[in-house]
C-alpha cells in the first residue's frame, strides 16, 4: 500500500486529469531505469512526460487535443511542473 498526498493546484493552471507526481515517481522508479524510454499514449498535461524527464528518463507521448498538447508543450519546454494561470496567455 501507498500512502500518498494528494496536490492541490489552488491558483495554477491544470487539467482534469493530473495525478499526484508521486504515484508518477514510484511507478516510473518500479518499472524502468534511467535512461530508458516511458510511452504515454495519452499525455494530457504532460505530467508523466514531465515527471519522466525529472527523473531522468526519456519520454514519448500522443495528444490529440490542442489545448493539452499545447499545455504539455509549454510545461516540458519550460521545465515547469506547475504553470502559474497568469502564465496562460503566452500558451
Amino acid at each position: 500500500m501507498w500512502i500518498i498526498k494528494r496536490e492541490y493546484w489552488t491558483g495554477n493552471e491544470k487539467t482534469p486529469t493530473k495525478l499526484p507526481a508521486e504515484i508518477i515517481k514510484k511507478i516510473l522508479k518500479y518499472s524502468s531505469e534511467v535512461g530508458d524510454v516511458v510511452f504515454d499514449p495519452f499525455l494530457g498535461s504532460g505530467q508523466v512526460a514531465m515527471i519522466s524527464k525529472m527523473e531522468k528518463r526519456k519520454y514519448i507521448g500522443f495528444e490529440i487535443v490542442k489545448e493539452y498538447f499545447d499545455f504539455a508543450s509549454k510545461r516540458l519546454s519550460t521545465d515547469t511542473y506547475r504553470l502559474s494561470v497568469a502564465d496562460k496567455s503566452s500558451v
